[in-house]
């Protein structure tokens, strides 16, 4: 029998991409502040913090072992800290628009890794939407300044392969959350990243001035690191062990969506034509991916 999470679960995993979207801009206004490794162990601390609150109010330390976990999550953690490197320096290259077009592209990773995997069956139309969101891609790479900024190719490079590793990290969650619960994953994977950029960024945190930081700039570090990094990535993991990595991603189609709308009214960004051109190519090659002819959509177990 199919319980009130479950049948509520697509309303809540839609939250995570919208957090998503927004977590450039948001990351962008405190970039103005605060240099990115010194901002990443700031917002991954204030993860850490609100989640550790949060499993001993919910008694979860006490149901869980922290160490563990972690011993039994190596492989996320590790996957988690490249992806959380990248992303935190891609962004500083790119603009938030950009960002959220490439995580946009989830859904064709997700499935090209399911079919390495053996999960998916190899198709024609899988081999055409890899191809086209590279082209859209290149297209909005090379297409020039949009008015955000001009675009670095190897910000956009970091900025995908942040997109990959989190694609890879979507698939394993499922394996692991069906054992663990996803709060505790996303507080434990938080500690190797947070030592990194501790690592980073250790002589900017004992002499900074962090009287001169002003609200806007607590704000993005705060949405940032608990709502986009922590309890978007806890109820993402969460959804992955409810409906599926693949139909999982799909819910990710959101995330460009609210990340041109964030950037816009947050940052007063705006796409060249080509641009939009290449956005329209990946948004064609994600539809194509996630076709299914009648016959197969029927046979489909829907929550």
């Amino acid at each position: 029998m199919i319980n009130i999470r479950d049948a509520y679960a697509k309303y809540i995993i839609v939250l995570a991409p919208i957090a998503w979207g927004l977590n450039p801009s948001f990351m962008k206004i405190a970039y103005k502040y605060v240099n990115p490794p010194m901002m990443n162990f700031i917002r991954l601390m204030m993860a850490f913090v609100f989640f550790l609150l949060f499993l001993r109010t919910t008694n979860r330390l006490r149901q869980e072992n922290l160490w563990k976990v972690a011993m039994d999550t190596k492989l996320l953690m590790f996957i988690f800290v490249i992806f959380q490197v990248c992303y935190s320096i891609g962004i500083s290259m790119v603009t938030a628009s950009i960002t959220g077009i490439i995580f946009g592209m989830l859904p064709v990773t997700v499935l090209v890794i399911n079919l390495v995997t053996g999960d998916e069956k190899v198709r024609g139309k899988t081999v055409v939407s890899v191809i086209m969101s590279i082209v859209g891609v290149v297209i909005i790479v090379m297409s020039g300044k949009s008015t955000g900024g001009s675009i670095s190719f190897i910000g956009a490079a970091l900025v995908l392969m942040a997109q990959i590793s989190y694609g890879i990290f979507t698939v394993e969650s499922k394996k692991k959350v069906r054992y663990h619960n996803p709060v505790v994953m996303t507080t434990v994977a938080t500690i190797p990243s947070a030592i990194v950029f501790l690592v980073l960024s250790f002589r900017d945190l004992a002499s900074f001035d962090y009287g001169t930081i002003p609200m806007e700039g607590w704000m993005g570090m705060v949405f940032a690191g608990v709502v986009g990094m922590g309890i978007a990535n806890a109820i993402w993991m969460w959804g992955a062990g409810k409906i599926g990595s693949t139909r999982l991603s799909l819910y990710n189609n959101l995330n460009p969506v609210a990340a041109l709308i964030g950037a816009f009214v947050m940052l007063g960004e705006r796409l060249s034509p080509w641009q939009y051109f290449g956005v329209l190519v990946i948004f064609s090659a994600i539809l194509l991916s996630q076709y299914r002819p009648k016959g197969e959509r029927d046979n489909v177990t829907e929550i």
